[in-house]
């Protein structure tokens, strides 16, 4: 039952920025991809890892701009209402 209750907030907190993710994570890796990172026609350990790399690189840099952005929603909302 704990397992379960960690994997729960854990969800939770990664669905938080699942929408700032769908929008930025093309960007990203076209971004890694023109800067250098190669693709590669088959899978090897070092292939494997570039591609857990790409991930987490994605999903970091959605968590930095969800931060500075869509977190904000919910304030911003309250401050638009208040002045209309």
């Amino acid at each position: 039952m704990l397992f379960c209750k960690k994997l729960n907030r854990m969800g939770y907190h990664l669905a938080k920025f699942s929408y700032t993710l769908y929008l930025t994570h093309m960007i990203i890796l076209k971004l890694m991809s023109h800067y250098g990172l190669p693709k590669s026609l088959t899978v090897t350990t070092s292939t494997f890892l570039m591609y857990i790399g790409e991930v987490v690189i994605a999903l970091i840099s959605a968590y930095i701009i969800y931060w500075m952005f869509e977190r904000n929603t919910k304030k911003f909302k309250k401050l638009l209402l208040a002045y209309t």
